[in-house]
């Protein structure tokens, strides 16, 4: 299967590393601000994520 995948247009493997950075799914974002220096509370709406003050 990744040889036919391969062969499409603007494909190419992908390193260890790389695979590991990929966050699949639906996961909450990071919510630090490092200009404050302060972490927020992440909040879902729907199928939306966003940062809150807690």
């Amino acid at each position: 299967m990744l040889k036919s995948i391969l062969k499409l247009e603007g494909t190419q493997k992908l390193t260890r590393n790389e695979q590991k950075s990929i966050c699949g799914g639906d996961t909450p974002p990071n919510c630090y601000d490092p200009e404050t220096e302060m972490y927020s509370c992440p909040l879902r709406i729907g199928r939306t994520w966003i940062c809150v003050y807690c």
